[in-house]
């Protein structure tokens, strides 16, 4: 189990939380954020692979990834540009994978994406919000 953070900013709030390894060889978080008021929560749960990452550059967003489940792998890597931003990932069983990353260009986005099945599931995302009002993304794949 490993967890790196390096912060560079005022107010920010960060959980992590990884529990039992029974195969050895997983569970990883990483959040890197630089800037101000920003809130993360990482979990990850159960035996085998996890890894998570998180980077965020901004002020006032939201995170929280959650992987759990007993099978192998499960992968998640989030960027965060702006402000603003609220993006809730979800990863239950099997083989998930999630690439996101997310750019305020006038708006901030809100994003949920829940991978819950327990066959592979694959998500990336790519997104600038130019939205004065904001852009809205939920995905959920079973």
């Amino acid at each position: 189990n490993e967890v790196y953070w390096i912060v560079n900013g005022d107010s920010n709030n960060l959980a992590s939380y990884q529990t039992d390894d029974n195969n050895n060889g997983g569970q990883h978080i990483a959040n890197y954020i630089t800037g101000d008021s920003n809130t993360v929560k990482h979990t990850q749960r159960g035996s085998g692979d996890h890894d998570g990452f998180i980077a965020i550059d901004g002020d006032s967003n939201d995170v929280e990834l959650s992987q759990r489940g007993n099978s192998d792998e499960q992968y998640a890597d989030i960027v965060v540009d702006g402000d603003g931003h609220t993006v809730d990932v979800y990863q239950r069983y099997a083989d998930h994978t999630a690439n996101i990353d997310i750019t305020n260009g006038g708006g901030a986005y809100t994003l949920d994406l829940e991978q819950t099945a327990s066959s592979d599931k694959t998500y990336s995302l790519t997104g600038i919000c130019t939205n004065g009002s904001g852009c809205s993304v939920s995905v959920t794949q079973n």
